[in-house]
């Protein structure tokens, strides 16, 4: 029987916090996309709400209610796009040699990371708003899910994609390597790596 396997306790204390980390902050357009939108359910509101107290005064209706409804849905439009200036302000990702890590919220805090040898797939998804500021989302799927990174310009979502395929194929040759030359069943031979 072996007996040089040692388990030492590890100084939680002494381990390096994540949080002191600088974290890359998403693309400004991202912050103009979100308040675009929110512009443009403003004007709606405010249309919306005009076309109905004037059809109200047209005949004699209460054209106080529709004014107050506009009135709070307007404010509600507002403190939306207070709030999501505030959050995109909170939102960053973080490159390490072995890891990817992606930061978000504002009350409550999430912090994300999935080293690049358990990555399964990697893609870029650019919707129709996204495309028209030059923004794309990084997604990354492993067996544990998925973390998308909104907001990012297309040049630097590209490159993060490449650097974690190219990372993802190297840490596993790696693992799959040092797993081998310990003992362990590596399984599959004919893994891309």
């Amino acid at each position: 029987m072996n007996t040089d396997f040692t388990n030492p306790p590890i100084d939680v204390h002494g381990l390096p916090r994540i949080e002191d980390e600088q974290f890359v902050p998403l693309d400004a357009n991202f912050l103009r996309s979100k308040l675009v939108g929110d512009g443009i359910l403003a004007v709606f509101v405010v249309a919306g709400t005009a076309m109905v107290a004037a059809g109200l005064s047209q005949t004699g209706g209460p054209v106080w209610l529709p004014t107050a409804v506009g009135a709070v849905l307007f404010l509600l439009v507002v403190v939306a796009a207070v709030l999501q200036t505030v959050a995109v302000n909170h939102l960053g990702y973080l490159v390490r040699e072995h890891d990817l890590t992606f930061r978000q919220g504002v009350i409550s805090r999430v912090t994300q990371t999935i080293p690049y040898n358990r990555v399964q797939h990697v893609g870029i998804d650019r919707g129709p708003v996204e495309r028209i500021y030059g923004l794309a989302t990084l997604r990354l799927r492993s067996a544990g899910g998925v973390i998308g990174i909104e907001g990012l310009a297309v040049d630097d979502a590209n490159r993060l994609k490449e650097l974690v395929v190219a990372r993802a194929g190297t840490e596993g040759a790696i693992t799959h390597r040092a797993n081998a030359e310990a003992g362990v069943d590596v399984g599959d031979e004919n893994r891309p790596w």
